[in-house]
């Protein structure tokens, strides 16, 4: 059986009309949080690849980490300005059509299914799953757990979103590691945790990691 993976398929919401240094800064965030996505991805994951000016793509080899890392996404998008936003699309099927020359000419059942629905995703919606050779209803679980986080990560505050970006790695550093990294106090941080409804994240991302992905 081919190893399976994740590939997620974004762009950035409302680029046309935000200030391009905003949207460089949005791009930076993404490339460093992608860095730390492919620290923990246990098969080690690809770089994120940018194209078509806003839009942006990267492979996940462990799709049991496919949530945490679009939960990094957003948050590092969204703790650089709440003028902008990013959609993500998660497809997950075998590790096939990887093509050397990039992800951008790769052409596997993630990478279609990724691609064609970042297309389909509804107004307002942040974040979506969809695995190869299942229907919505079939894994309605785990698209509605992806749903209703990028539903949470949506109204995060700026603040909220630079706890949540440093909470998500792993592994989990703590508190008081954040809040010397980002200059506030771990109290402060605790707060912003909360109130991104962390906790509940947490949660949810247990269940979603420790459930078998074929």
């Amino acid at each position: 059986m081919s190893q399976f993976c994740a590939v997620l398929t974004g762009d950035l919401i409302n680029s046309t009309k935000t200030d391009r240094e905003i949207v460089e800064r949005a791009f930076d965030a993404l490339f460093k949080a992608g860095d730390a996505v492919r620290d923990f991805d246990s098969e080690g994951g690809t770089a994120i690849e940018r194209y078509r000016g806003d839009g942006w793509q990267v492979l996940v080899r462990d799709p049991r980490f496919a949530l945490r890392a679009a939960l990094m996404f957003s948050a590092a998008v969204a703790s650089v300005d709440r003028s902008i936003a990013t959609r993500i699309a998660v497809g997950t099927g075998p590790l096939e059509g990887l093509n050397p020359a990039g992800l951008g000419a790769s052409d596997g059942p993630a990478f279609r299914i990724s691609g064609r629905l970042l297309e389909a995703m509804p107004r307002g919606a942040q974040i979506a799953l969809k695995r190869t050779g299942l229907t919505l209803s079939e894994d309605s679980w785990r698209a509605v757990s992806f749903a209703l986080a990028g539903a949470v990560a949506e109204n995060w505050t700026q603040k909220q979103a630079l706890v949540m970006r440093h909470l998500l790695p792993l592994p989990a550093p703590t508190q008081t590691d954040i809040a010397s990294r980002i200059g506030v106090t771990q109290q402060t941080v605790q707060q912003h945790f909360e109130s991104a409804h962390g906790p509940l994240l947490l949660d949810l991302l247990e269940q979603v990691e420790t459930v078998g992905w074929l």
